[in-house]
């Protein structure tokens, strides 16, 4: 889930246009469901709406207005997470980014003493800022071949909606990751 500023919208067909606040990519928002209980629907330029990212056209994201915006712990836990994850120090970490020896660039995955595992795709956050990983795994890589680029990268992220576990209540995000480079 992310946030999107609006820069245009349509009432007529529920369209409209903006931006991700945190890396200012163009969106594509599709509100059809904009009225949010009894909340004044909120769509006029500069406005803010929370995302669902549902594809892409073209050069453009495709975002759906959600219904449960972030509560209040939810807002701080991602402000935290972010901070976090922006300033971390030491050796490499579940979920940061991995620019493979051939140009591949992927997620580090596990972590093992000297060694690592890269090339995940989902990654879980913690409210203790731990991340865990689901899905396949690559042989594992010398954390000795690795050096620190000292670039930062959007990642995505998912968590439960206000930290309620439940069906259809996953949260997806964004958060600037260091990155590593196999030598």
């Amino acid at each position: 889930m992310v946030e999107v500023i609006i820069e245009s919208f349509n009432y007529n067909t529920g369209i409209g246009e903006g931006r991700t606040k945190n890396s200012g990519r163009s969106v594509i928002l599709l509100l059809n469901n904009y009225k949010t209980g009894n909340e004044t629907p909120k769509s006029n330029p500069g406005d803010s709406v929370w995302c669902v990212l549902s594809g892409s056209d073209g050069n453009k994201l495709t975002a759906s207005e959600i219904y449960n915006r972030p509560d209040e712990r939810m807002e701080r836990f991602l402000a935290e997470f972010r901070e976090h994850f922006a300033n971390l120090k030491g050796g490499p970490m579940n979920g940061e980014m991995l620019i493979r020896s051939d140009g591949k660039v992927c997620r580090i995955t596990e972590v093992h003493c000297d060694k690592l595992q890269p090339c995940g795709n989902d990654f879980f956050a913690g409210r203790d800022f731990s991340v865990g990983y689901s899905g396949s795994l690559e042989q594992s890589i010398p954390i000795s071949t690795l050096e620190l680029t000292g670039e930062l990268r959007e990642a995505r992220f998912w968590t439960w909606r206000n930290f309620s576990p439940e069906a259809h209540n996953g949260f997806t995000f964004e958060a600037k990751v260091r990155v590593w480079r196999e030598t």
